[in-house]
């Protein structure tokens, strides 16, 4: 096995695209993306070869900070993991001396020393969708109260502040424009997505990427102003009904925490089953160190 770069490693990453277990995640628009986000990283690409041949390819984003390596297939809650036949074991040792490492195993089939997280993936199979009657029902609903879903055209100033809204309301990991911006511009050819519009304001958004045929929806929210009009039902079932169009075979609703019950039982209404998915996390003697060192600072912030 060995690391390439992207130049060297692309090409070769490129036979391993057409996957069945490929998903947006996986494609090198987003890993261009993720880079251009966490910045000082590079995109790397542990191969694997089996007589002379690659066999597997595990695609990264590495970073440096004061000579410390840091290796992310995860980055931003994002299934990639390897692609191909990746050799079950040995393969942690071309970490060693790394810091701090998140590798994706979404098919289960990497075998490490490290501590490992099972994380339920919530998917739909979109050859068995059957959305809730209460779920159908409320979309009926928030279309016959006014509510307009319009198909996302791209990046707006309009979808931006509308993004910025959701996201004061509810918290959590937010792109800045120009982030947002190139989300859109690296995912051109994997996105689809919807907007929800109340008397002509946007209050409800779903943006979703596509590949093969796996489908993900990534960004979503809505005004907790209009949560009585329960847009995302109509805005989820519509990009449901967009993917089975585009030829998916699967809707990823995405990971819910394993505490959070009621997500899970709102996904399930739409007919998702969730899947364990195993990330494996390697964290040096010297990143507990520093965290724990870091700890009391970030508590007195």
């Amino acid at each position: 096995m060995e690391f390439l770069g992207y130049r060297e490693g692309s090409s070769i990453y490129l036979r391993f695209l057409d996957s069945p277990s490929a998903t947006p995640f996986h494609t090198l628009s987003w890993l261009r993306f993720v880079k251009g986000v966490l910045g000082n990283s590079r995109i790397a690409f542990l191969v694997w070869h089996d007589e002379g041949y690659p066999s597997g390819v595990l695609p990264l984003v590495e970073r440096r900070f004061w000579g410390a390596r840091f290796a992310f297939s995860v980055p931003f809650d994002a299934p990639g993991g390897p692609l191909g036949s990746p050799p079950p074991e040995g393969w942690h040792r071309a970490f060693d001396g790394y810091w701090h490492v998140r590798v994706c195993d979404p098919e289960r089939t990497l075998i490490t020393p490290w501590e490992t997280l099972l994380v339920p993936v919530h998917v739909i199979d979109l050859a068995r969708f059957n959305p809730s009657r209460s779920q159908v029902r409320a979309a009926r609903q928030a279309e016959r109260r006014g509510l307009v879903v319009e198909e996302l055209s791209g990046f707006s100033e309009e979808l931006h502040e509308l993004y910025m809204r959701v996201k004061a309301q509810r918290g959590g990991l937010t792109f800045g424009r120009r982030a947002l911006q190139n989300l859109f511009s690296e995912m051109a050819g994997h996105t689809f997505g919807f907007v929800g519009r109340h008397e002509g304001k946007p209050v409800a958004f779903i943006l979703n990427f596509a590949h093969n045929q796996k489908a993900v929806s990534y960004l979503h929210g809505f005004d907790r102003a209009f949560a009585a009009l329960r847009p995302m039902s109509a805005l989820i079932i519509r990009s449901v009904e967009s993917a089975i169009e585009r030829g998916c075979s699967e809707f990823s609703l995405g990971s819910t925490a394993p505490g959070d019950p009621g997500l899970a039982a709102f996904k399930e209404s739409f007919g998702a089953s969730a899947r364990p998915m195993r990330i494996h996390i390697k964290q040096g003697a010297l990143f507990r160190f520093a965290e724990r060192a870091r700890r009391p600072f970030r508590k007195s912030l």
